[in-house]
């Protein structure tokens, strides 16, 4: 029998001999089906015999079609003879990457650090959520017809069900995002549309035939879990296990769900911990708390990547941002016939040392003068660098290529040259980007108009939907510049990280010698941002220079408005220095956006994932009251009733009244816990929550409370959140250090520092 799906493109996973499929149509119903699929690698034959090829593959009992093709070698920009090694079973393609890989060098080998779902979506220009008419044949997947395509900017999401399930086990601390292995048991909590249930049975396996039936009963498409990568969807898999009692989280009854492993790795200068994924086949399962995404953009975040990346949803939900933008390219790259290396290869150029010099330094910054200002507009490079590498060319092909060394087009400074007869892999996979971004601003600024009274237009989704899609392509637009550099990016070179950071400090110099043409002095500027002062100048001055920056740079311009006042703080390490990206202003009322009294804050305690909560609340308090005044001279009048919130958060700390648990600091751990040799809060704290059973790894996070930061009567110094109880008590001059520490930020350019607090307020 021969018919056709109208949906959505939901799952797809390897199975033997192929791939399953999962559908979901309008009416959101869910359809399985399976297509074969063999997916390919590719080895350098000159490096590779193919005698040598079918020799590994079969001592490893894999079968494989081995065929001679020409493929495009990205650096050299010239087609090149490989063998393309097609594996008859999906299932078996990592075995078959690992035969390889102990016959060939590492130079020879392309397109096998990729999934086998990543493949099938290359090679048929498919990607997730796509909305199409599917051919079904019997039960196998034949083709599609794509009714909206992947740029597509208002593309719909299919219906789909979701339902939570967290642990609601009562130790959890107040507002505490505690992780399930710090409970002592386990409480479901299940909700899904209006409902929510208790399973509070007194047996695991009457709470395990609860789920079961619920699941069964709502067959949602979406599983959100609160740390269920990390400890609860594998605790209730052990226990369906022991129980004997099955419980259906995945959809598809014919293959198991797939867990991967934690992992802890360095990034920019920290260790990060990754708890391994749970992944289900036939509906998602996603991690609250193991998410980058649904953190910054929800759901909808996800879907925007999922798209465009082709990542899976699931891989998409759980991968760093370098990843989705690794996928990004590598589908442009199959799309186009390029071999994709398995490791990046292309060593760094030789450099004089003149040359080390001027290529060893990031983007351009000027100090600001510390303390408080009043009328002063801000101007920001939208996605500098990224625009940069756009409009410049650069790609880690292009930088210094070899078919055209007598190119014109050369980078300020490093005197590298950049290609003139190609367009680089790296443009072309961010200029779409740009564009999305671009459309999703100004349609979540057109919405967000409306509701306040304006346009009268209703487009296709709301503001936050916008503003959500727009905050998922920022992410992956700040870490192209980084990946660029990275030392295993395949599509990275540090020449090409070097010509961005170079021309991004050209442009910020052209935009100080516009603004300075325009009698505006420069205050501040950091990489992509400035902030000009010009007596009495209005906000239409601000946007005729924005334009005329943009006109000289070729980088879009937006100003985001004048603040009434605008304080830089002083350093924590210095306070005779100012800082660089730490910042509070008031913006005034304006045209382009910014609503009077509106707060921006950057950088300051109130924005630190480590400052306890009640710290936060002391400084938003101080926020709202500055909020309400528009000069400094009003600021200062103010005073008296500043330093009145800072004094009674102290009072109640040394009263004992202060809520324990607005106290809880958060960390991460550097290093195993029994591999520290000091005695540090952090190093006594990891080693108290090994003791008590619980097990922790390097990068993960802990949640203490400070009981004496001294150590001289309690040498435990703090006490794990979940083994806290309130008559421990907490340090009160350590959190009024912290309060006072805190405070000074908005208070030392006003005359009172830390010191001065600690001596003033009380003796």
């Amino acid at each position: 029998m021969v018919y056709t799906i109208t949906g959505w493109l939901f799952d797809l996973y390897a199975i033997d001999n192929g791939l399953a499929i999962w559908i979901i149509d309008r009416d959101g119903n869910a359809h399985r089906c399976t297509v074969p699929f063999r997916p390919s690698l590719f080895l350098a034959a000159h490096k590779v015999r193919e005698e040598n090829a079918y020799a590994a593959m079969k001592r490893k009992g894999i079968s494989v079609t081995i065929s001679h093709t020409e493929k495009l070698e990205l650096y050299s920009g010239k087609m090149i003879h490989v063998l393309q090694v097609s594996v008859h079973n999906p299932a078996h393609f990592r075995r078959a990457v690992k035969a390889v890989e102990t016959i060939a060098p590492h130079d020879a080998l392309y397109n096998t650090d990729i999934s086998v779902e990543q493949l099938f979506l290359y090679e048929r220009d498919l990607f997730p959520l796509a909305e199409a008419e599917y051919h079904i044949e019997g039960r196998q997947f034949t083709g599609f017809n794509l009714l909206v395509p992947q740029e597509s900017l208002d593309y719909h999401i299919p219906p789909l069900r979701t339902m939570t399930i967290k642990n609601a086990a009562e130790e959890s601390a107040p507002g505490s995002r505690t992780e399930p292995k710090y409970h002592r048991y386990l409480q479901l909590e299940i909700c899904y549309e209006n409902e929510k249930l208790l399973l509070e049975e007194e047996h695991a396996a009457d709470a395990l035939k609860t789920l079961d039936h619920e699941l069964a009963r709502y067959d949602p498409d979406i599983i959100l879990t609160s740390w269920g990568d990390a400890m609860l969807m594998h605790l209730l898999a052990k226990l369906s296990q022991k129980e004997n009692v099955p419980v259906r989280f995945n959809r598809d009854p014919f293959v198991p769900y797939r867990t991967t492993r934690d992992t802890s790795y360095f990034s920019y200068g920290k260790i990060v911990y990754k708890a391994g994924a749970f992944f289900l086949a036939g509906r998602w399962h996603l991690d609250l708390y193991n998410s980058f995404l649904i953190d910054e953009a929800d759901l909808e975040g996800i879907f925007e990547l999922a798209r465009l990346t082709r990542l899976p949803v699931q891989q998409q939900g759980r991968a760093a941002i370098g990843t989705g933008l690794s996928s990004l390219q590598i589908a442009y790259a199959c799309r186009n016939g390029i071999l994709v290396p398995a490791k990046k290869r292309e060593p760094e150029d030789f450099k004089s040392a003149r040359t080390l010099m001027l290529a060893d330094r990031g983007g351009l910054m000027f100090l600001p003068e510390m303390g408080y200002h009043e009328n002063i507009g801000e101007l920001d490079f939208t996605s500098m660098y990224p625009a940069l590498m756009v409009n410049k060319n650069i790609s880690p092909e292009t930088i210094n290529c070899k078919c055209c060394p007598d190119s014109t087009i050369r980078v300020p400074e490093l005197g590298y040259h950049i290609c003139e007869k190609r367009r680089g892999l790296v443009p072309e996979t961010l200029a779409p980007l740009l564009v999305r971004r671009k459309h999703y601003k100004a349609m979540q600024r057109k919405l967000q108009h409306k509701s306040n009274g304006g346009s009268k237009d209703i487009p296709v989704l709301t503001a936050d939907r916008y503003r959500r899609r727009q905050t998922a392509l920022k992410w992956i637009l700040v870490t192209c510049f980084g990946y660029l550099g990275y030392k295993n990016a395949r599509f990275g070179r540090i020449e090409a990280h070097e010509t961005v950071n170079a021309f991004s400090r050209e442009t910020l110099l052209q935009a100080k010698e516009l603004a300075e043409q325009n009698s505006f002095h420069l205050e501040h500027a950091i990489v992509d941002c400035v902030w000009l002062k010009k007596e009495n100048a209005a906000e239409n001055e601000y946007e005729r220079l924005a334009k005329q920056i943009e006109a000289g740079t070729g980088i879009p311009v937006t100003f985001e408005g004048i603040y009434d006042w605008i304080v830089f703080p002083a350093s924590k390490m210095d306070t005779t220095l100012p800082t660089v990206t730490r910042y509070v202003g008031r913006f005034r009322d304006s045209a382009c956006g910014a609503t009077s009294g509106e707060v921006k804050i950057r950088g300051i305690e109130v924005r630190r994932r480590d400052t306890p909560r009640y710290v936060k609340k002391m400084q938003i308090d101080m926020l709202q009251l500055m909020a309400e005044v528009r000069s400094i001279a009003e600021i200062q009048k103010r005073l008296p009733d500043l330093l009145a919130i800072v004094k009674y958060y102290v009072w109640q700390l040394r009263e004992g009244r202060a809520n324990p648990y607005e106290l809880v600091v958060r960390r991460h751990v550097t290093q195993e816990p029994d591999r520290y040799t000091n005695r540090s809060v952090n190093a006594l704290v990891a080693q108290a929550i090994v003791a008590a059973g619980v097990s922790l790894q390097p990068g993960e996070s802990i949640e203490f409370i400070i009981t004496d930061q001294s150590g001289k009567h309690n040498p435990d110094k703090a006490k794990p959140l979940f083994l806290y109880k309130p008559e421990d008590g907490y340090d009160v001059e350590q959190y009024t250090k912290l309060v006072l520490d805190c405070a000074a930020t908005l208070l030392h350019p006003l005359g009172w520092s830390k010191e001065r607090l600690e001596e003033g307020l009380w003796g």
